[in-house]
């Protein structure tokens, strides 16, 4: 990550984590602790650096699975 980009909150990294496990935007953020999950949402997912950072770990996360696929197969 580039120094002029700011880091994600504990709170903003929760939701990513909790919206790659459930794939829904509204339960991760009651799961990362918004008061209002429903508004906080949409917030979330419009925020560029939060979509940045969901797209990364998916991208990470198709990729160990597609090689423990490989494994598997071979």
């Amino acid at each position: 990550m580039a120094d002029t980009q700011r880091r994600l909150t504990l709170r903003q990294e929760r939701f990513v984590l909790e919206y790659i496990a459930t794939g829904n935007a509204t339960e991760a953020a009651r799961l990362a602790g918004y008061a209002n999950p429903n508004m906080h949402s949409a917030r979330m997912i419009a925020n560029d650096r939060i979509a940045t950072e969901i797209e990364a770990r998916r991208s990470v996360v198709v990729e160990d699975l597609e090689a423990k696929i490989a494994r598997y197969v071979a």
